[in-house]
């Protein structure tokens, strides 16, 4: 009503004097699905996804959700990871290489794969999309291939502040440098804080029995020591390993002692006072055997030395 008012009012002026109306007509508002002409132009945009989902299962990236900047906050000692995603607007982007320039920190870059990968023993029985895929907990990738048209791919970014890293404000710089469009420019700033977290005093980790690796990575070393770092990359702080060994012998025999055990202690997924839970069948061993075992986990010395471990 006021505006209907306003309008009167300048109409009666406009007849008394003599003057020439004109109003200027009110901007068009722009649909909110609709891409800015300059991201239209090149083809792409970056967005960030959420962490604690699957990427083919986000929701439909929209204008909004495309970002020029990225910021992250944390302690030292910690890891902290952002899933940066690049979606396709127009056409097929090629070759999508990144690069992080200007920040002292320890950073790794693995590509999020497309699809699930399955155990042979799995496949027509158990159906969990994105359930596995191996290859991206041990290859580290700096490229995409392609995103094609509406198509959502993403790299996985985890940033380690070391505990002597020095605290405060860090501004650098990822660039998306696809080989067929032009590159962007995202504004990094992450803020070391000026402490350490502390290690949870509950037991956090996981049931993970080795056998569920499709081979040939389940007779592999590497793999089995990737995926305890990525434990330790998103906070984990124990595991529960599978298959206590032959403990008919003292020492007891098998690769939770020559293999797991060692690796998780070696990339730090593991801390002397917060047990681990071992799991599996004890075979071929007496009762008596089974006691003699545990009274040498537990003697003083080993204990001193080790986390709990219990079975």
């Amino acid at each position: 009503m006021k505006q209907q008012r306003s309008h009167h009012c300048l109409v009666v002026a406009a007849m008394l004097l003599g003057a020439p109306l004109s109003f200027a007509a009110e901007p068009e508002a722009r649909p909110t699905n609709e891409w800015p002409a300059a991201l239209k132009k090149k083809g792409y945009a970056p967005f960030l996804a959420n962490t604690m989902r699957r990427l083919d299962e986000t929701k439909t990236v929209a204008p909004k959700d495309a970002v020029d900047a990225v910021s992250v906050s944390m302690a030292k000692g910690e890891y902290i990871s952002v899933q940066l995603g690049i979606y396709g607007i127009a056409g097929e982007t090629q070759n999508v290489g990144v690069l992080i320039t200007d920040v002292d920190l320890d950073v790794k870059i693995r590509e999020v794969e497309r699809y699930a990968r399955y155990p042979q023993h799995f496949k027509g029985k158990w159906h969990q999309p994105g359930y596995w895929a191996p290859t991206s907990t041990l290859r580290l990738s700096k490229e995409l291939d392609r995103v094609g048209e509406n198509e959502k791919r993403a790299f996985w970014i985890t940033f380690h502040a070391d505990s002597d890293a020095k605290s405060g404000l860090q501004e650098g710089t990822i660039w998306l440098m696809p080989k067929n469009r032009p590159p962007t420019e995202l504004k990094l700033k992450i803020d070391v804080r000026p402490f350490e977290l502390p290690v949870a005093r509950a037991s956090f980790g996981v049931y993970f029995p080795r056998h569920w690796l499709p081979t040939p990575a389940s007779n592999d070393p590497r793999w089995l020591e990737a995926i305890y770092q990525d434990m330790v990359e998103h906070a984990q702080n124990s595991v529960t390993f599978y298959n206590p060994g032959n403990l008919a012998v003292v020492p007891p025999q098998g690769n939770l002692y020559t293999e797991s055990l060692p690796l998780a202690k070696k990339v730090g997924l593991i801390h002397k006072g917060i047990p681990c839970i071992t799991m599996g069948g004890i075979h071929g061993a007496s009762e008596a055997s089974v006691k003699d075992v545990l009274k040498w986990r537990h003697c003083p010395q080993r204990r001193n030395s080790r986390n709990e471990n219990i079975i």
